[in-house]
């Protein structure tokens, strides 16, 4: 059992003799620990309170709701991962289509832009949640155009109310996919 408080890779093998004397011999690799990956998102189409959108992050198999903080004029969030081998991340904010990325990690803190598939920031238009811009997303605008408020799925640049931005954003995206 490792000390509290380490973070490593932890190693030991086991022997075994079965009923007919045969002996088997098996290793067994843990690795322990979790470091910080500091995720830039870069979301400029979204003009709401970014402290209150919801991200959904996926490291594994494990997925949760996560708030993001401003740090200057960042938009971050801190995700815990395991601190070795390979991780997948996945990153949806709300509104927004989902970015995919894997790291190798080696017990070492990182940080990450996610900036969209060209660089210039994660798309925004997914309305319905769904990971795709398409008919449902510029129906849900179209029918809730006009109204102010706020949590309106519509309104996807998080302006307050749903208006001709918001269905310019779903139009110049439309029939885009998050990755998966």
């Amino acid at each position: 059992m490792p000390n509290p408080g380490y973070r490593g890779i932890d190693r030991f093998s086991y022997t075994i003799t079965g009923a007919d004397g045969t002996p088997s011999t098996a290793s067994v690799t843990v690795y322990i620990g979790y470091v910080n990956l500091r995720a830039i998102l870069v979301m400029p189409d979204y003009r709401g309170d970014v402290t209150e959108l919801p991200v959904q992050v996926q490291v594994g198999n494990r997925l949760s709701v996560l708030y993001p903080t401003r740090q200057g004029n960042q938009t971050v969030l801190t995700i815990r991962v395991p601190a070795y081998g390979v991780q997948v991340v996945r990153v949806k904010p709300q509104y927004h289509l989902q970015q995919t990325v894997s790291f190798q990690m080696n017990d070492e803190d990182l940080q990450f832009r996610f900036s969209g598939p060209s660089g210039g920031g994660m798309v925004s238009g997914d309305a319905s949640g769904d990971n795709r811009i398409d008919d449902q997303d510029l129906l849900m605008v179209l029918f809730a155009f006009g109204e102010q408020g706020q949590n309106i799925p519509a309104d996807v640049d998080g302006s307050g109310s749903v208006d001709d931005a918001d269905l310019l954003i779903i139009l110049f995206n439309f029939g885009l996919l998050g990755d998966p």
